[in-house]
């Protein structure tokens, strides 16, 4: 217990009071020397990639294979890595995956100055290198329609059989296939993760630069009401298909389980079977079936008619069968509870809401460059860790607070005020460094709060696209600064590196409901297991523990 108990806000929040006294010790923390940290860096991804490389794909349903970095930011793992890999693989097939596009593009330029053979993949609604202001597909608008609805855009948009996209012939992100453009080690986002190899690809080792287990996690919201109606896809059956009576038994199931969750209790009491539930699952996707898919070869109108139809018929198909899949899975396991699927309230009304955890598509030995890499985490993301290494440094900054109140996302977006007491921060610590060392200021926040900042400062960006005004909002100082915000634009970035001071306006805290959806979608519904959630107050609120250690 602390000596103080620290007050909250509203909200439940800690905060107003600093730091406070506590009778558990805290445990040291083993720095490593800066001038230690290269040639440490280098023995263990040497003996990692040497491990890895002699290490095969894994067969699905085991856990892949992976070598773990966890060294501090600026430590140099990922150039390291990069000259290791030319090294030591030289031109058999990696994959690289950098958080963004943009680094991505980066870490590929320093292959090239290392005399490696790279290539950066671009996804289809990428701007084209050769032609900025179009897409890399010049269908990108119809085939992320088709992406949502889980189409093979292969075949149904570039080429199936003799039918052929009219642009396939000059495409750029076709091109990026070709024989000649895919020599060497490929360099990609990390969102591409959570999808298949558009050509087979492979690699012998899949490099992960940062953290990526929250793309790898998802949640679906469905309102109860839209959950119980009757499937729009029925229209489209006679009264002699069987699909109508079953369909009726799914109809009803769904009011039972809703009811059944309302009243308090645990929809697994219900007198269902897992083969029940994954046929409901079946059911509801058996709607794909019977809708025509487009032609690489037909007209872009008919393409949008066809893909409206399935839009109209296969709406929410996948989410609804993911409630029916979550239950069958904790029907497996002989479980009484589930946690995956739980009852919430939203504006909109009474809402179902799944977490659920992506299977890994790709079963290549994995080496993770991640600061902050969680055994437990990887473990549950099917991830084997056969070794890891820890590395940090001692932190070389001084960190000055200017100012002890909240600072949520709306009070930064609402309050003018606000954003104009921070302006005035920012230009002192301009004129102050200008004076100084002369570095540079970097101003960090969420992408949103910066946007409102150069909005204040006259900028119009009406019109334009989220990837030019990203642009425009990195390349364009603003009071002075360079600025930055949170999330994936800031992962393995070394921005920060030159500049004299940084200063961070706000922070990205998650509330308590949503830390335990992330629990739910990674350690939920185990056989014999159970997890632990904090429980509302008597104002129905979900207030973090005061205990230590809780």
């Amino acid at each position: 217990m602390s000596n103080t108990i620290p007050p909250r806000d509203l909200a439940g929040r800690f905060g107003g009071q600093g730091a406070f006294q506590t009778n558990t010790p805290a445990p040291a923390t083993m720095f490593t020397k800066l001038d230690n940290a290269e040639c440490n860096l280098r023995l263990a991804l040497t003996t990692g990639i040497e491990h890895l490389a002699k290490t095969e794909a894994v067969p699905e349903g085991t856990p892949v294979p992976a070598i773990v970095i966890a060294a501090s930011p600026g430590a140099g793992k990922s150039r390291i890595a990069r000259e290791l890999l030319g090294d030591l693989a030289g031109n058999d097939p990696i994959v690289f995956h950098a958080p963004t596009l943009a680094l991505s593009e980066e870490a590929a330029g320093h292959a090239h100055e290392l005399a490696g053979n790279a290539h950066v993949l671009r996804g289809r609604t990428a701007a084209d290198p050769a032609d900025p202001d179009k897409k890399m597909c010049r269908k990108s608008e119809l085939v992320q329609r088709g992406i949502r609805l889980g189409l093979n855009i292969r075949e149904s948009f570039c080429e199936h059989g003799e039918a052929r996209c009219p642009h396939a012939d000059s495409c750029a992100y076709l091109s990026q296939f070709t024989a000649a453009n895919a020599l060497g080690h490929r360099y990609m986002a990390t969102s591409y993760l959570g999808l298949p190899d558009p050509d087979g690809y492979g690699g012998i080792i899949r490099v992960v630069d940062e953290t990526f287990w929250a793309q790898q996690l998802s949640f679906v919201t469905i309102g109860i009401d839209a959950f119980r109606s009757p499937r729009t896809f029925l229209r489209h059956y006679t009264k002699e298909d069987g699909r109508v009576e079953a369909h009726a038994e799914l109809i009803a199931a769904a009011h039972a389980l809703t009811e059944t969750m309302m009243a308090g209790k645990s929809p697994l009491d219900l007198p269902y079977t897992e083969d029940n539930y994954r046929a409901f699952a079946l059911l509801e996707y058996k709607a794909q079936a019977d809708i025509p898919v487009p032609n690489p070869d037909q007209p872009e109108t008919q393409q949008s008619g066809l893909l409206a139809r399935g839009e109209d018929v296969l709406r929410d198909v996948s989410w609804y069968a993911a409630i029916w899949s979550c239950l069958a899975d904790s029907k497996q396991r002989g479980r009484a509870t589930t946690e995956r699927l739980r009852l919430t309230h939203s504006p909109s009304g009474t809402v179902l809401r799944v977490c659920r955890r992506r299977a890994q598509h790709h079963r290549q030995p994995m080496l993770i460059l991640d600061a902050d890499a969680d055994l437990e985490i990887l473990s549950a993301l099917g991830v084997e860790p056969h070794r890891s290494t820890n590395m940090v440094l001692r932190p070389n900054a001084d960190i000055v607070q200017i100012h002890d109140r909240r600072m949520t996302l709306g009070s930064l977006l609402k309050g003018a005020e606000l954003r104009e007491d921070w302006r005035r921060v920012i230009c002192r610590e301009v004129l102050a460094d200008r004076k100084g060392q002369g570095g540079g200021v970097l101003v960090g926040a969420s992408r949103k709060v910066v946007l409102r900042f150069f909005e204040d400062a006259g900028h119009n960006f009406l019109g334009l696209r989220d990837e030019e005004v990203s642009w425009r909002m990195l390349e364009t100082p603003l009071h002075g600064a360079h600025w930055l915000w949170y999330g994936a634009r800031a992962l393995g970035t070394n921005r920060y590196r030159t500049c004299s001071t940084v200063i961070a306006i706000g922070r990205e805290e998650l509330p308590a409901e949503a830390l335990e959806d992330y629990g739910r979608a990674l350690w939920g519904d185990r056989a014999g297991t159970d997890l632990a959630f904090v429980h509302p107050d008597d104002s129905s609120m979900l207030r973090m523990p005061e205990i230590e250690g809780f």
